[in-house]
């Protein structure tokens, strides 16, 4: 059974990790920031409620009764707020009399129709132990609840500590809650906490690692506005880097390819509406992710050659002992890419930009009247297109003579293209949109195949010039991958030639 839509309030709040270490810094930045305002000190245990199966959870919602001294409140929350930045999340909330939840308050809710189902199920399934600090006080025109938190949580003889930073707008713009944000880590240690206690729990529980998302962009509407847009487009390519760093963390091989892609749509995004930002801002934003960009890319690059290409080449080359050593030094490489990545995570920089982009996306992105702004976003699809297409066929003419340099370029600016025709595929007739698409993405198929053995025998190189005792089995690889790539070739120009003949649906 599907929840039902019903409205609810949104909760918005950034939440930040830190070290214990930390803990007396954290302290200090924020009696400073809240000067003059008394905190409020309380010990919360919290009980969440599943079903033996976890449905609550498996269909994006947690069900938690808050004791603090002598009160219990009841809340249901949803694990993110569609078409908003993964910050925004609906939640209900009661008084209730115990720690038991009380169901029937669920009928003002999206699962009003799961109550029957739910009636002598739901058991407790983890808790959270902590003492919390709270400061409530105005910046930048906005009322903020700042909450430190340091506790445990438990699911049966599991257990995990639990340290964050929570700062919740209770009103005014979000802008200003992104700025004190940022206040915050550039004065301390954090990093942003993108996993709720409710999700934590279930890890906690199953033992399982955090999976990685796939970014989807919603249709959008014709009556969308020009910054409407925009806006829908950025937070949704936002979100993908947001929500991929849970399994980025934990070196999950998919969850650093989705985050790579979701940098790759945003980049695209940010130069799809260049003419109308400001180029400063646009160029900052674009190094700092470029930068991120390309450690995720040299693990996704060492990921995919130990995964997939080298063990399917090898499988061609007659038994070694040398197979054994080549692979080792392979992996080596690969733990190295992650270990690079991985303290990249731990640093402020990802934080600082992620924030900053997410308050650039709520605040003034776009240059121009407002009456211009407002102009239907479906009018203007013809000039943001028209550029990459005419790139693609300047750099694509001649193709058999491309080198592997000018052969990856096109299929940068290909990538560019069939992302940016994605995103308004749906103002277009279907029939006019799939022959298209269909041949973009086969083009782009053959051009990563190509890019593929590019990357696999520049990795092979650098084995080679390191190990030269397994020079004569990286010899063999290599020829082999050579193989691969004039296949590819011959695939190519008549995928080429299908691409270049088909009219653009926006034409």
């Amino acid at each position: 059974m599907a929840p039902s839509k019903v409205s609810a309030p949104l909760e918005i709040e950034v939440k930040f990790l830190f070290p214990s270490d930390a803990y007396p810094l954290l302290e200090n930045t924020i009696a400073l920031k809240a000067a003059g305002t008394a905190p409020a000190q309380v010990h919360q245990v919290t009980t969440y409620y599943d079903t033996p199966e976890l449905d609550l959870l498996q269909a994006g919602f947690s069900l938690r009764v808050r004791q603090t001294g002598g009160q219990y409140v009841q809340t249901l929350k949803t694990q993110q707020s569609k078409r908003q930045l993964n910050f925004h999340r609906k939640e209900w909330e009661w008084h209730v009399a115990s720690e038991q939840p009380d169901l029937d308050l669920l009928s003002g809710t999206p699962l009003r129709n799961w109550r029957k189902d739910f009636r002598g199920k739901l058991a407790p399934v983890w808790t959270t132990d902590i003492r919390r600090t709270v400061h409530t006080f105005e910046h930048n025109g906005a009322l903020v609840e700042c909450s430190l938190d340091d506790g445990i949580l438990r699911s049966g003889e599991k257990a995990t500590d639990l340290r964050e930073l929570e700062l919740e707008l209770k009103r005014g713009p979000v802008t200003a809650l992104y700025d004190l944000a940022l206040q915050f880590v550039a004065d301390n240690p954090l990093r942003l906490g993108v996993l709720s206690k409710a999700e934590r729990g279930y890890f906690l529980l199953t033992g399982s690692a955090p999976p990685s998302k796939k970014t989807k962009f919603q249709n959008l509407s014709r009556k969308i506005t020009l910054l409407g847009g925009f806006r829908s487009l950025a937070r949704t390519g936002l979100n993908g880097i947001i929500l991929n760093l849970p399994a980025v963390e934990k070196s999950e091989m998919e969850g650093i390819h989705q985050m790579r892609v979701a940098i790759r749509q945003v980049r695209t995004i940010l130069r799809l509406f260049a003419h109308y930002e400001d180029d400063h801002t646009l160029k900052h934003f674009q190094k700092e992710l470029r930068r991120i960009g390309r450690l995720l890319g040299k693990a996704r690059d060492w990921d995919v050659f130990c995964q997939d290409t080298l063990p399917n080449m090898l499988m061609e080359i007659a038994d070694s002992s040398l197979k054994k050593i080549l692979i080792d030094i392979a992996q080596e490489e690969r733990r190295k890419s992650h270990e690079l990545l991985h303290q990249e995570l731990k640093s402020t920089p990802l934080t600082i930009l992620i924030i900053s982009l997410s308050a650039w996306i709520e605040g003034h992105p776009l240059l121009g009247k407002k009456m211009f702004l407002r102009t239907p976003l479906h009018t203007l699809v013809p000039d943001l297109l028209k550029p990459l297409d005419h790139k693609i066929t300047k750099q694509g003419s001649h193709i058999r003579r491309l080198s592997a340099e000018e052969l990856h370029t096109l299929r940068k600016t290909l990538k560019k293209l069939r992302y940016s025709a994605g995103y308004f595929s749906n103002f277009y007739a279907r029939k006019n949109v799939k022959p298209y698409m269909d041949h973009c993405k086969k083009l782009q198929h053959y051009l990563g195949e190509i890019n593929d053995t590019a990357i696999a025998d520049t990795l092979l190189k650098e084995i080679g010039k390191t190990h030269t005792k397994i020079y004569s089995i990286v010899s063999s690889v290599r020829s082999l991958n050579k193989k691969r790539r004039k296949s590819a070739l011959h695939a190519l120009e008549h995928a080429w030639k299908k691409f270049r003949d088909t009219k653009p649906f926006w034409a």
